[in-house]
């Protein structure tokens, strides 16, 4: 007993030296880590779907204080594994940071102070801290790509039901008419928020009501499911009481409000119902025997010593990187094309629609026609040319559309790949239709990247990280062409559009390369 006593006095010291450790090291790591820490805090701020992130590391340290009995008979080591896989991390993030991937940055500072766990206490300490620690995950700002399918899964679900009720319906994508007026789901109606949210709640409590990871695995299943039908509920049950209100009802802030509500309404229905498979709380035993292993100062301040070295290597070679690209970026003026004999460009604008691009280096916007149509169907000819990566000001941005939501002219109909030839080579490319009061406009729109048409974002952003590293500077583009159409014959517009790049993209190419 009183060796048994001396032992846990013991062990005490040993976990106090850890943690002393652990916080003057995640201090300085968070120090190397500002803007990636004070990326996530601004997304937090700003952003009504993130604003739980301001909870999830205190609800994690609290977490952990629950473990504190379980973990008071576990003997701390650092764990030398850790080192090549905080080597890849900090690759990652390096990868990440150069083509201003964000959310992938903060995934690797999250990771970083897994791995930093993992390094100073062992394995049976994150073992034992699992769930809280990849609760942290939550901090990171992430579903926003799930905006635009969840956008039109909505919009299917509530024109099918509308259908069911015998209402008379015109639909085109994401908006839709009734004879009482006519309704859009945009990124609010998506869905998301109520998503995310219950996720990281149904997760918490899937892990404090059940031991079962079966029952924890159903639940968390379940909080994927319920905010995802229970937002098409909401969105029908809005369009139902707008049209049998004479659009007086949930048609402006109030559908908001009614959302809100019956989000509500189904979390505590999803809790309730859970409530009846809850888990009795596990039964930790006291340890008979304490065993303390101590380690050598030294063995813990190389392998801190280390991981700090691989990351500010990282560090290093980013803004060695950054550099280079900037000293390698030359003079640039205007982009400017050569004349072809086929087409006249115009003096003046007709259609009055720019493509929305973030702060491209350069950028060339005019409208041309064939020379023996003149006054008859032109066609526009955007180019968005960005000489260097960074955050704000890069070809890949969610940012970077054909239109914002709840445009005052234009609506986005729809838009999918579509097969071109661009220069002899079967190219994919993506086709959108806007629309507005008075005419509609197709277009096609892709990015090139090292001479390489791509429209995929995530191999774009990959490309561009092996581009960088490789020591390629050159610049990259998006090329936008567009021209009216008549739905009854869109094909038209598409041979017009085909001809319009077969002539001109040789020139386009020669003057985006001369501002390489």
């Amino acid at each position: 007993m009183v060796q048994n006593i001396t032992k846990q006095v013991e062990l005490q010291q040993v976990w106090r030296q850890k943690l002393g450790i652990f916080l003057m090291s995640i201090v300085l790591l968070s120090l190397m880590f500002f803007n990636t820490i004070d990326s996530m805090v601004q997304i937090w701020l700003r952003s009504e779907t993130f604003t739980h992130g301001f909870l999830i590391l205190p609800i994690s340290l609290y977490l952990v204080w629950l473990n504190k009995k379980a973990l008071s008979s576990i003997t701390p080591a650092s764990q030398f594994w850790a080192l090549p896989l905080i080597a890849l991390v900090a690759f990652g993030w390096l990868m990440a940071s150069l083509v201003g991937v964000l959310v992938v940055e903060q995934w690797a500072f999250v990771t970083l102070l897994i791995l930093f766990v993992l390094l100073i206490f062992g394995w049976t300490v994150v073992k034992q801290l699992l769930f809280p620690l990849l609760y942290l995950y939550f901090m990171v700002p992430f579903g926003e790509q799930f905006i635009d399918p969840m956008m039109h899964m909505t919009a299917k679900f509530v024109i099918s039901a509308i259908e069911l009720t015998g209402i008379p319906i015109y639909s085109e994508g994401t908006f839709f008419t009734l004879p009482s007026g006519s309704w859009s789901v945009v990124e609010g109606c998506s869905g998301v928020r109520y998503l995310i949210a219950s996720i990281a709640l149904g997760t918490l409590y899937a892990y404090m009501t059940y031991t079962s990871y079966i029952k924890r695995s159903i639940f968390i299943l379940a909080s994927i499911i319920f905010p995802i039908v229970a937002n098409w509920l909401r969105a029908f049950m809005i369009v139902m009481l707008g049209h049998f209100s004479d659009m007086k009802l949930a048609t402006g802030v109030d559908h908001i409000i009614y959302g809100w509500v019956f989000f509500g309404i189904v979390l505590f229905i999803l809790f309730w119902l859970g409530s009846y498979w809850r888990d009795d709380e596990a039964i930790i035993k006291e340890p008979k025997n304490i065993s303390v292993n101590k380690e050598k100062a030294s063995k813990v301040f190389v392998y801190l010593v280390s991981a700090y070295l691989i990351i500010a290597a990282a560090a290093f070679m980013d803004y060695q990187i950054r550099l280079r690209s900037i000293q390698d970026l030359t003079n640039v003026s205007e982009i400017k094309l050569a004349n072809n004999p086929d087409w006249n460009k115009m003096q003046e604008r007709t259609i009055q629609w720019t493509p929305q691009y973030i702060n491209p280096t350069l950028q060339y916007q005019a409208e041309y026609q064939l020379d023996k149509q003149q006054n008859k169907n032109p066609v526009g000819l955007y180019i968005a040319f960005y000489a260097v990566q960074k955050q704000g000001s890069e070809l890949i941005n969610s940012q970077n559309i054909m239109i914002r939501q709840k445009h005052p002219v234009w609506a986005q109909k729809s838009e999918n790949a579509r097969t071109i030839t661009l220069e002899n080579n079967k190219q994919t490319v993506l086709e959108t239709y806007l629309s507005s009061n008075t005419e509609d406009l197709l277009i096609w729109h892709w990015n090139v990247i090292d001479d390489q048409v791509v429209i995929n974002s995530y191999k774009a952003k990959l490309m561009e990280a092996v581009k960088q590293l490789s020591g390629d500077t050159s610049g990259e583009y998006a090329i936008v062409i567009y021209t009216h159409f008549d739905k009854i014959n869109i094909d038209a517009a598409r041979q017009r559009l085909q001809q319009f790049i077969d002539n001109m993209l040789p020139n386009i190419r020669q003057a985006v390369t001369q501002k390489q």
